[in-house]
């Protein structure tokens, strides 16, 4: 039998129904995390993705799941790991958090096989931490070689064209 939560997520049901429900029912907020943290496709990514429309008045229910989010992250397929990235990209993290961010989000660019809108996301994560840590600047701009690029949709090859010509201002 399917919980309240499992239902509000089933079917073909908008993105704002989903966080409304999320919002309308605080109490359930860590059984959406634990939700979007399984293996229960497609649940776990509808889940992550619902929780998305409850940011930013859920930030602070989301950080003791962070560390279980990043480990996580590596492992999920590219629409799950584009959700987790645009949650943990407005949460405060810590300087190990960050670190392995943004490596993940290395790894996940270099796949030039994953779909165009994780790989844009996971780069707009790597350009933010070099406005914090500038001499990451040199090692962002060194991954983006043609072969990176190329692969791209035309759309999201525009944005990180532009996410490029910021970096070298």
């Amino acid at each position: 039998m399917k919980s309240p939560l499992e239902n509000a997520l089933s079917g073909r049901i908008k993105k704002e129904k989903m966080s409304a429900f999320l919002s309308e029912h605080p109490e359930i907020f860590d059984e959406a995390i634990s939700l979007s943290l399984s293996d229960n496709k497609p649940l776990a990514w509808r889940a992550a993705w619902a929780i998305g429309g409850t940011f930013p008045e859920n930030r602070d229910q989301l950080s003791p799941y962070i560390d279980d989010i990043l480990e996580k992250l590596p492992f999920l397929e590219d629409g799950h790991q584009r959700e987790f990235i645009k949650l943990l990209i407005q949460c405060n993290l810590t300087e190990d958090q960050q670190g392995f961010l943004f490596d993940s989000c290395v790894t996940i660019w270099e796949q030039v096989r994953k779909k165009p809108s994780v790989r844009y996301f996971a780069f707009q994560v790597m350009v933010s931490f070099t406005e914090k840590y500038p001499e990451l600047t040199h090692e962002v701009l060194s991954l983006t070689q043609p072969q990176h690029i190329n692969t791209l949709s035309p759309g999201v090859r525009k944005g990180v064209l532009k996410l490029i010509n910021s970096l070298k201002e």
